[in-house]
């Protein structure tokens, strides 16, 4: 299923913050497992921290940390009115949450294939449109 924003679904928070100026985190990779490369403990930085960080608040249960989301995720892959409902839900979580919110622009479109789910979102300090993939 697919739910592209109709209306956009944008943050107010401020101050922004670029995307540019995440700091260094491990990386983790499309199951949120550890990454290595080269033998070491792969790492990120900047925008692809931020991605990250989108993508490990949209992984993570709230019943773990309180800034989880997971729960949020819309999982109906038959009824297009009840996931539209969901994502945008979910979008308006994301622009208001105050660790990510300050960065984000905008939810654009969500999918989900009862396997995978992709987001697409803008930022600042991130040209054009963000893709983030990750498995339910």
């Amino acid at each position: 299923m697919q739910w592209i924003s109709k209306k956009p679904i944008l943050s107010d928070i401020q101050p922004r913050v670029d995307a540019n100026t995440y700091g260094k985190d491990l990386k983790v990779g499309f199951d949120n497992d550890t990454v290595f490369e080269n033998g070491d403990l792969a790492i990120v930085s900047g925008a692809e921290n931020f991605l990250q960080t989108v993508k490990t608040h949209l992984m993570v249960s709230n019943l773990e940390y309180d800034w989880g989301l997971k729960e949020y995720l819309p999982t109906t892959t038959d009824d297009q009115e009840e996931f539209d409902f969901n994502c945008e839900e979910l979008a308006n979580y994301l622009v208001s949450d105050p660790k990510i919110g300050n960065t984000i622009n905008s939810l654009t479109r969500l999918s989900f294939d009862g396997e995978v789910y992709e987001v697409e979102l803008t930022a600042d300090g991130i040209d054009g449109l963000a893709t983030i993939k990750f498995h339910f």
